[in-house]
């Protein structure tokens, strides 16, 4: 009975220490550890397991800011459960001896027991604590500048659509989200940089369909599990692929140029974004249904990949629509072909590499904002209602339309079954092509 008044005073300094903080935020109807002091029966002794599993049901019932906070408690509570399930039936006793409010009290638990029971009370009161701390923040999110970190160079597409994001979110929250280039590796170095990033909020990463899809399956040792290091947040936007040629390509059309490639084994170079790029799995996946063999040349994104282009330093390039279509429209490169089953309204009059005669092509690009794993499902719902309106503002559907995308939008939950899918896909296609980025 003793130990029960004990304990009962223990959960009650706890609830008063943080209540300041509480009060505000959380206004619970009722003090969330009622349930597992109920546990505590006055008429007889604790039984470990009664108040565990009440602590764990109290924890969860905590509001829904609280929610990573207690799943961290109930983490720490778990070891105890054997231990003090055991102490209690080796009804060993102990002379532990405290004070509390003047009143001296003998636990008749053991000493591993009593202690046990203290450390569960500092696990609940940390998750108390910390849950807290979450829903105060929630509510300013974003309370200073945001990192958007782009894996790859300045000046391609997927850098113009996170910077018009930017521009816009800027705008909406009257905070400066900040771009962050940080290419390499076919867009690793970027991804695995916002994958190790504080889950806050406050740095997300545009990934693309390399980053996120692709990379999985075309390098070994990949630093960032593209589903489990991330929380996604919102498709911003898919785009078909062209297959575009250097004009000075004897090539037509895409019988020209598989005729072409077969006159000239491995003489054929085609650039791309970087290794995993959609552009490089559409190249891969050409020479497959062809029996082609070009050599793939990457770069560290779409711009310096079309600048060698236009300056004959390679063949041809399956570039994404976006940034095709200038050097198409001014005929500074020819398009054959679009890798997507259907044709892209800018180029209506260009057809897909299925109606060419490679039954079932399809790759395309896409960009999506993703933020670190374990980001508050809060701050989640946050990015994702702003970076949606974002895209539906005029100028974002201008700039977009200029680049020759359409802005999506979307949950996120629709977002990771895209990611999941592609992942599928792309995985028969590299080990069809045999391609490795090592």
């Amino acid at each position: 009975m003793m130990t029960a008044c004990f304990l009962r005073n223990l959960f009650a300094a706890a609830q008063c220490e943080s209540a300041n903080a509480r009060a505000s935020t959380l206004p619970w109807k009722q003090p969330p550890l009622t349930p597992a002091l109920a546990a505590l029966s006055p008429g007889g002794d604790v039984n470990a397991a009664t108040v565990i599993a009440s602590l764990r049901r109290s924890i969860y019932s905590l509001p829904r800011a609280g929610e990573a906070s207690a799943a961290r408690s109930v983490a720490l509570l778990n070891p105890h459960l054997f231990l003090l399930s055991r102490d209690k039936e080796e009804n060993t006793t102990s002379s532990i001896s405290l004070r509390n409010n003047g009143a001296l009290f003998r636990p008749s638990w053991s000493k591993r027991a009593f202690w046990q029971l203290l450390l569960i009370a500092c696990a609940v009161m940390a998750g108390l604590a910390a849950g807290s701390s979450h829903a105060a923040d929630t509510p300013t999110f974003p309370a200073k500048a945001l990192r958007f970190v782009v894996p790859f160079p300045a000046g391609g597409p997927l850098d113009i659509a996170a910077r018009v994001i930017a521009q816009e979110l800027t705008r909406a929250w009257k905070q400066p989200v900040m771009i962050d280039n940080r290419p390499g590796a076919g867009g690793n170095i970027g991804a695995d940089y916002v994958a190790k990033s504080a889950p806050d909020g406050y740095t997300i990463v545009m990934g693309a369909v390399s980053t996120h899809a692709i990379n999985v399956s075309l390098y070994r040792k990949l630093p960032y599990d593209p589903v489990r290091d991330f929380a996604p947040v919102t498709l911003v936007t898919t785009v078909p692929n062209v297959l575009v040629v250097h004009p000075a390509l004897p090539a037509r059309n895409v019988r020209d140029l598989i005729e072409l490639g077969k006159a000239r084994p491995g003489q054929l170079h085609f650039a791309s974004g970087g290794s995993g790029s959609a552009g490089h799995l559409a190249g891969e996946l050409f020479n497959t249904m062809t029996g082609m063999r070009m050599t793939h040349i990457p770069y560290k994104g779409a711009a310096p990949a079309v600048t060698d282009l236009l300056g004959g330093q390679v063949e041809l390039m399956f570039d994404n629509l976006a940034s095709a279509l200038p050097n198409v429209q001014n005929t500074r490169l020819r398009a054959l072909a679009v890798t997507t089953r259907q044709r892209a309204a800018q180029m209506q009059s260009t057809p897909t590499l299925d109606e060419s005669g490679l039954r079932g092509f399809d790759i395309g690009t896409w960009f999506g904002v993703l933020a670190p794993a374990g980001t508050p499902h809060e701050i989640i719902t946050l990015l994702n209602s702003a970076i949606v309106q974002a895209l539906n503002t005029p100028v974002a559907k201008e700039r977009f339309a200029a680049l020759g995308a359409v802005t999506t939008g979307g949950t996120p939950e629709q977002f990771g079954a895209l990611i999941q899918a592609e992942i599928g896909k792309y995985e028969k296609i590299v080990k069809a092509s045999g391609a490795s980025a090592d």
